[in-house]
């Protein structure tokens, strides 16, 4: 091997894991300018240059990148997965009926989607199978254990065949979110669909909106938008989404401002019209914990720790110095009431809290295993029959994610649910070193999610929009350590076998 061939042999091993340098919606970050990436790069030009001998003659092993066949199948499915996750299942805009359909699975339309999607990851995986199999190993392990025990939960679910539907919906999920990261540039593309998908139906959810009113307001609360999708809530959380997408890609500065700038303001606007608060506060979490951690604002390794102790210094100091004033702690009302009257509710959440109570007296019921995983909220007749003769409404979750995993999965879910979600945050706080604005984009995912479900239920609902966020985000954040792992693994090889052969 001349010395030529091992230059261009250590630059593809010093180029970020899944795209050129040059290349993406992040290049901003993998150019090497600045402060954080030019010693790098000078490093990787000075052994190119100065330390590889004339003449080499060894090979070295690495994974066979993917054909263009592979990286277009994968594109297209990210855009599927990102559209059909967002759009109202099976495309079927809700009655009675269709929310039964789908909360049973049993809607054709909606099989017929998905099943599309899990086939073109299924191909793509035989296609790349060591590769795929190496990005297995390497996922946050508790995925792995949730697979396996919610499969498990198959034998004492009450009902088995919905709990089945579920664990397949999973595991082609699973899947598929492995499969993404096989592509040449699988940050990239997953964004791209992301910006492109949430964009496209919220322009769309506007146009219907102002133009056939009768669709596209939502019936229940006067004036307020819904667009394309089920209710003003979906279209809240989606504006809130797309504000947070188009900062980022602002950020990126890889497209003009204005762009970003009309983006943005589409989003908002879907917000503002669906006159959804959780959406508002989503957009606000959401895109301050990107630009916090975008940045290294405080030169320090312990930045993050001190922003945290300083929130909760002001926490407990706001509870002491209402012990002081009223001699004893507040009260739940008294702590969301501010909050809640500042986006128009009252303190009881619009009834959630109610919900609440009955859902986990059910809980109690069967508190380690749960009632089975989505057997539980299937209308009247079902697990859910208690709950149900208690209010004067037929709801179809209990507005909380984290009690529905309780009920449904038992502590047991509950336990493995929150290990995986601590895998993933270090996970996120490696990366923080590695790809500091991807690993922003990606934290700032998490949280509106984790937010997100504290009034809605999401969580572990298969193929849910934001269950799917947190599946993938999850996925990319081991691939990406791992292929940082390998990287260095193999540019170290290199190097030994050079300096062998040199002397």
């Amino acid at each position: 091997m001349h010395a030529s061939e091992n230059n261009a042999e250590s630059k593809h091993l010093g180029s970020s894991s899944g795209f050129k340098a040059n290349e993406g919606i992040f290049s901003k970050y993998a150019t090497g300018d600045g402060p954080r990436g030019q010693p790098l790069q000078q490093a990787r030009e000075n052994f190119s240059s100065s330390q590889a001998p004339k003449k080499i003659a060894v090979s070295l092993s690495h994974s066979k990148r993917v054909t263009s066949l592979d990286d277009q199948l994968i594109t297209a499915m990210a855009l599927m997965v990102v559209t059909f996750s967002l759009l109202p299942a099976g495309l079927e805009w809700i009655s009675y009926d269709d929310f039964m359909a789908q909360a049973q699975g049993t809607s054709w339309r909606f099989q017929l989607q998905w099943l599309g999607i899990f086939a073109i990851a299924l191909l793509v995986a035989l296609r790349n199978g060591g590769e795929t199999w190496a990005l297995v190993k390497a996922a946050n392990p508790f995925l792995i254990l949730m697979l396996l025990y919610t499969t498990t939960s198959i034998l004492w679910s009450v009902d088995p065949s919905i709990s089945f539907k579920r664990v397949f919906q999973f595991a082609g999920l699973l899947l598929t979110a492995t499969v993404l990261q096989i592509s040449m540039k699988p940050i990239d593309n997953f964004f791209n669909a992301l910006l492109t998908g949430v964009s496209g139906i919220l322009l769309a959810s506007a146009i219907v909106a102002l133009v056939y009113p009768s669709l596209g307001h939502d019936s229940g609360f006067g004036t307020a938008w819904r667009g394309i999708l089920n209710t003003k809530n979906d279209l809240g959380f989606l504006g809130a989404m797309g504000v947070i997408l188009w900062v980022v890609k602002a950020d990126s500065r890889s497209w003009p401002i204005a762009v970003s700038l009309i983006g943005g303001g589409i989003s908002a606007l879907c917000i503002v019209q669906a006159t959804s608060s959780t959406g508002i506060a989503t957009a606000l979490i959401g895109v301050t914990v990107f630009l916090v951690l975008r940045k290294r604002y405080i030169d320090s390794p312990l930045w993050l720790t001190r922003l945290l102790a300083t929130a909760s210094i002001f926490a407990i100091a706001g509870v002491h110095w209402f012990f002081i004033q009223e001699g004893r702690l507040p009260r739940w009302g008294e702590v969301i009431g501010p909050f809640a009257a500042l986006f128009g509710k009252g303190t009881d959440l619009t009834g959630r809290t109610e919900i609440w109570e009955y859902v986990f007296i059910e809980f109690q019921k069967h508190p380690i295993l749960g009632v089975g995983w989505g057997a539980f909220w299937l209308g009247p007749g079902s697990a859910s029959q208690p709950v149900l003769d208690q209010l004067p409404w037929i709801p179809f979750q209990a507005h909380n994610g984290y009690l529905d995993i309780l009920n449904e999965l038992g502590s047991a879910g509950m336990l493995i649910f929150i290990c995986m979600l601590l895998v993933h945050a270090h996970q996120l706080y490696r990366m923080l070193k590695i790809d500091q604005s991807q690993a922003a984009c990606h934290i700032s995912f998490a949280v509106i999610v984790l937010f997100s479900n504290f009034s809605e239920s999401t969580l572990y609902k298969t193929v849910a929009f934001h269950h799917m966020l947190l599946i993938f985000s999850s996925l990319w954040a081991s691939s990406s350590i791992y292929k940082s792992k390998d990287k260095i693994e193999r540019a170290s090889m290199l190097q030994a076998k050079t300096r062998t052969i040199a002397g």
